[in-house]
């Protein structure tokens, strides 16, 4: 029980920290952030940070989903990503639902959605290859490839799961960033005390 507590307290700070560096970025005018908001009521279930910007800005908002893990004893996966317990819903099914509602009722620009986590990507599977080294993001690949394919089937696994018609699925997908193997708690702490440091705090 008291390392579950210790695990739970240690995610928060972490949760709390990389806010912060977000935060911090509305002292920041070239970044054109209108507002952060920490646990938004508003964001379903990628509510730890969200981050809207000015309305004249190209930058659609963003928002968070923070997972932090205590240790590296396992990774995410395409299948992990849809793993659930019975009468409750897959990771990727939260995203899904909160894509419905932020995505296409509240933004206008459109919206990113961030799963961040210390947590890397398992190295055997095959959606590592579909995923952008550049911004997280899936390639336009993973749409293209053959229903036959490796990534094919996991395409068509996730729609099924999800139930989403193919403009909804392609433009979910398109709205989907990952951050998996992130900075530990430690470089976080030091890029927010560097940030704090150039801005004077």
């Amino acid at each position: 029980m008291a390392n579950q507590v210790s695990a739970i307290l240690k995610g928060e700070d972490y949760q709390h920290i990389f806010s912060w560096q977000l935060v911090l970025e509305l002292l920041m005018p070239k970044k054109n952030v209108r507002s952060v908001k920490i646990e938004d009521p508003d964001a379903g279930s990628v509510d730890d940070v969200t981050v809207q910007y000015d309305e004249g800005s190209s930058q659609p908002n963003r928002f968070y989903q923070v997972k932090y893990h205590v240790d590296h004893r396992s990774q995410y996966s395409a299948e992990i990503l849809i793993e659930h317990e019975p009468q409750h819903t897959s990771l990727l099914q939260k995203f899904w639902q909160s894509w419905q509602i932020l995505c296409t009722q509240v933004s206008k620009k459109g919206c990113e959605l961030y799963l961040v986590s210390n947590w890397a990507w398992d190295s055997k599977d095959k959606l590592k290859s579909y995923i952008s080294g550049n911004d997280g993001r899936l390639t336009p690949e993973f749409l293209s490839e053959g229903k036959r394919s490796d990534i094919g089937k996991i395409r068509t696994k996730w729609q099924t799961h999800l139930g989403a018609s193919d403009a909804n699925f392609e433009a979910f997908t398109y709205s989907l960033r990952f951050r998996h193997g992130y900075e530990c708690w430690e470089e976080v702490k030091n890029r927010v005390a560097e940030r704090m440091e150039n801005l004077k705090l």
